[in-house]
């Protein structure tokens, strides 16, 4: 079965019910971005160059990122999207909602970008290799530049698609302190078997370096109301991961997919894995 034809593009569809007219989704995030003193930049990295929007004030405190979700992938069931750009940037405005000094929200690969036209930007790159290896190596060298200019450390934030990238980029961090993600597609396998739908093709899964995290301090937010990655998924993750005190996975009441994590992410903010230093 074509991935354009799938059961999974119909699940994405339906998570991003909300979605209007493609155009002004960049105005979109500015505005979100501008009211939390979030500054636009386009950094290159590996094969992509990502739209970042940051805010950086103390160089000598932790840096937080944001890294968002997989955006709008499809258009209908049968058609792959011309541009993955999200229409509601959730995980920009979670990042708008934290007050600390340092934050930078992270896109996704030819999101924000002007209209795709080249092969980095192939749609091939939100759809089968969505984590591939090229990915995970350009989403690794946005953050580290960031990085760089601060030396409080690193603390990952993924929402989504973009919670499956976070794992999987969190052994290319130096001085990383602790990972979060929220209604996180964490093991990818265990989505495609629950949903019965084509695997993600040449992708890597998180799940598979869950063992060697399990030392990292992290917390998986997971949505009561979520149908589109349920609690199965983070618990799927758990167990490759095996035994570990630094690991929490913590339901979140009044929140599916995407709807109520806007209101739920303050009071969230100041959860911390019990291991942190």
């Amino acid at each position: 079965m074509p991935w354009a034809w799938n059961k999974r593009a119909l699940l994405l569809l339906l998570a991003l019910a909300s979605c209007g007219s493609p155009h002004g989704r960049m105005d979109v995030a500015t505005a979100v971005a501008a009211r939390a003193g979030l500054v636009h930049k386009d950094v290159p990295g590996g094969p992509f160059t990502l739209a970042t929007w940051s805010r950086l004030t103390d160089p000598k405190a932790p840096l937080t990122v944001y890294i968002a979700g997989d955006g709008l992938a499809w258009l209908t069931v049968r058609q792959v999207s011309l541009d993955p750009t999200p229409t509601d940037p959730l995980a920009l405005r979670l990042a708008a909602l934290d007050p600390a000094p340092n934050v930078v929200y992270v896109a996704r690969p030819c999101q924000y970008q002007p209209p795709p036209g080249t092969i980095a930007c192939a749609s091939t790159y939100w759809t089968h290799r969505i984590f591939s290896p090229e990915v995970i190596r350009s989403t690794a060298d946005v953050i580290r530049h960031f990085a760089d200019e601060t030396s409080g450390g690193v603390r990952l934030v993924g929402y989504s698609g973009g919670g499956a990238l976070a794992v999987l980029v969190a052994p290319l961090i130096p001085h990383l302190i602790d990972l979060r993600t929220v209604a996180g597609n964490i093991d990818t396998v265990a989505f495609v078997q629950h949903h019965d739908v084509t695997p993600y093709g040449e992708s890597a899964n998180p799940a598979d370096i869950a063992p060697q995290l399990k030392d990292l301090p992290q917390i998986h937010f997971i949505g009561a109301r979520d149908v589109i990655v349920p609690s199965l998924i983070s618990r799927s993750y758990a167990r490759h991961m095996g035994a570990s005190r630094c690991l929490a996975i913590v339901p979140v009441l009044e929140t599916g997919h995407e709807h109520g994590w806007v209101r739920a992410w303050p009071a969230l903010l100041g959860r911390r894995p019990a291991c942190t230093p």
